[in-house]
């Protein structure tokens, strides 16, 4: 599959430079990332010809899950160092709360034969897909 967009575009989109660990496993996070957008958007990631801002803005944010899933610790709820806390969310799911952000997104590009899906609207249905 090919890649929609260069690293730099991941990095200036996701706001960050990349981390080692993804410098280190660029090729492998982004057929990851690909094939996760793919099965989001029931298709429409393969069949895509234009990369669109919208389809990069989703790729690029799919692509930073992988590293919060990779440094979140479900067993620690809060860190301090010095003064500075930083609180977790228990049992954050991040890849369902970017469905949730994203629902618009999701929805332009995703394959569909209709708006409804079952009595309900796709913005709807989104958070059924994590």
């Amino acid at each position: 599959m090919k890649q929609p967009i260069s690293k730099d575009e991941i990095v200036a989109l996701i706001g960050r430079p990349l981390s080692s660990y993804e410098e280190q496993n660029f090729t492998i996070l982004n057929e990851l990332t690909s094939e996760r957008l793919n099965r989001l958007l029931n298709g429409g990631f393969d069949s895509a010809t234009d990369w669109t801002s919208g389809l990069k803005i989703l790729y690029a944010r799919l692509f930073n899950i992988s590293e919060l899933e990779r440094n979140h610790d479900a067993g620690i709820s809060r860190k301090s160092v010095d003064g500075y806390s930083v609180d977790f969310k228990e049992n954050t799911n991040y890849y369902a709360q970017f469905c949730e952000e994203n629902a618009d997104l999701i929805a332009k590009y995703r394959i569909s034969n209709s708006g409804i899906r079952h009595g309900k609207t796709i913005y709807e249905d989104i958070r059924y897909f994590f």
